[in-house]
């Protein structure tokens, strides 16, 4: 444990003392100019937390990337200026990396399914382009009955909502 003087009675204390034991001057102002310098591990400290961060965004893919990429930039220049925390870089680098990798792996798989799948685009319904709808009929809600061939001729918008 760090030990500090009394500027008054001259007397060694623990940097933890706010008072000094033997005189009872007050160490407060001491405790300050004692403190540690800060440590430098900023740039590490956030790379590993953007690197998490990364991970638990990975099913949205351009979130994950971006975060994935600043973690790994800043484990990079954390490296660079060769401070404490470089495990801390490190991890955030490697985690990133593993983020940004598996974030590329889910896009390329998802995109593998929408081409199986037939993909959402508009040639799915190309068998029914500039064909007319089936006939059909709905009842409102006061009861009356209505067909689609009563509206033939005008645009017809339909709204299938639920209350549950």
């Amino acid at each position: 444990m760090q030990k500090v003087r009394c500027p008054q009675c001259g007397a060694e204390n623990f940097a933890t003392d706010a008072v000094c034991l033997s005189c009872g001057i007050s160490l407060m102002r001491l405790h300050r100019s004692t403190a540690p310098a800060p440590s430098g591990q900023g740039l590490a400290i956030a790379a590993l937390v953007l690197g998490i961060l990364a991970v638990m965004f990975v099913c949205i893919p351009p979130l994950s990337a971006l975060v994935a990429l600043l973690a790994i930039v800043l484990g990079v220049l954390h490296l660079r200026q060769q401070g404490a925390g470089t495990g801390m870089a490190v991890a955030g680098i490697s985690v990133g990396a593993a983020s940004l990798l598996a974030t590329a792996g889910l896009f390329v798989l998802y995109l593998s399914l929408l081409k199986l799948l037939g993909g959402l685009g508009s040639e799915q319904f190309n068998p029914y382009k500039n064909k007319p709808a089936p006939n059909f009929t709905l009842t409102d809600i006061q009861g009356r009955t209505h067909t689609l061939a009563q509206y033939r001729g005008k645009v017809v918008v339909l709204n299938f909502w639920a209350t549950w």
